[in-house]
């Protein structure tokens, strides 16, 4: 089993993760016309989805040794 030090470290990870993704979103937002948002969207979608894949194993991982330990 891991440690709770580990645990809290990923834990910290994914949390980092969604601010940094929340407040790109809200920069974009914040910082464009609304006709220019979708094409800046589609840029931050091809450069974050690989974060989020690697958040999402990240957490299934988390989980599946949480319900095996």
């Amino acid at each position: 089993m891991k440690s709770d030090t580990v645990i809290g470290w990923r834990r910290a990870a994914l949390m980092a993760l969604q601010f940094f993704v929340a407040f790109e979103i809200a920069s974009v937002v914040a910082n464009l016309e609304w006709h220019e948002i979708s094409f800046e969207l589609d840029e931050m979608i091809a450069v974050l989805a690989p974060a989020a894949l690697i958040a999402a194993a990240l957490w299934w991982r988390l989980n599946s040794q949480k319900s095996s330990g």
